[in-house]
């Protein structure tokens, strides 16, 4: 029998018959490594074998705590997830284009987010920004940290402002200990002023270790002027 769920538009089969498994469907991926070669962090071990401490989807969306130094610039303007592997993938590609229903259709204040404003929103801001989205998997520390990551990699100067004022004030370490980066990564004698002036007031010392990285290491100036 079916038992409709979600204004019947989604029904579950339940059944107490034994079913034969179906056979386990075969690899179609041949000699392709599109996947592997296109991923962003490298997460690949090889063909099927993911490690998800690598991954920018499960880093971005299910990892809680500080994001990885050694591929945070990989994240470039991502904010939530990834799936190159899937969009790169010929079997995930659809033949032709396809109309998106309004239902799974992103909305408007996701795409292409102010990441300075979110990197400010109040519980009131991310209630209304992820209400009766997937986004609400995210915790608000987790969209801020981030926010502050896809602001570092911006190469946009007029990051460093909001940046410097979570540094001075958010209550969450794990943010800003991340802002910090990002005023590392886009570097110039705003950002390194303000880096220097929060080394004397930080009373976290995960967040001072840091801001201590990001003072001591080439910036994204620095390496454009060495290329």
């Amino acid at each position: 029998f079916t038992t409709p769920i979600n204004r019947d538009q989604i029904h579950a089969l339940i059944t107490d018959l034994e079913l034969r498994p179906d056979e386990p469907m075969a690899s179609r991926c041949g000699q392709c490594t599109a996947c592997l070669d296109a991923c962003p962090t490298g997460a690949f071990d090889g063909p099927f074998a993911l490690d998800a401490r690598r991954c920018l989807s499960y880093l971005t969306i299910e990892h809680v705590g500080s994001f990885p130094l050694s591929i945070r610039s990989n994240m470039q303007q991502r904010v939530m997830g990834c799936d190159v592997c899937q969009s790169v993938c010929p079997y995930d590609r659809s033949a032709r284009a396809t109309v998106m229903t309004t239902e799974v259709a992103p909305r408007p204040g996701l795409v292409g987010p102010d990441l300075a404003r979110w990197l400010e929103m109040t519980s009131s801001d991310y209630r209304r920004i992820t209400k009766g989205t997937a986004v609400r998997r995210l915790s608000r520390t987790q969209l801020m940290r981030n926010a502050a990551i896809a602001l570092g990699n911006s190469a946009n100067d007029r990051a460093v402002a909001p940046l410097a004022r979570a540094l001075r004030t958010h209550k969450s370490a794990l943010v800003r200990a991340h802002v910090a980066w990002a005023l590392g990564e886009l570097g110039g004698a705003a950002a390194q002023q303000v880096l220097r002036n929060a080394l004397l007031h930080e009373p976290d010392g995960s967040v001072r270790q840091e801001i201590g990285f990001a003072l001591a290491r080439p910036t994204q100036q620095d390496r454009r002027s060495e290329a």
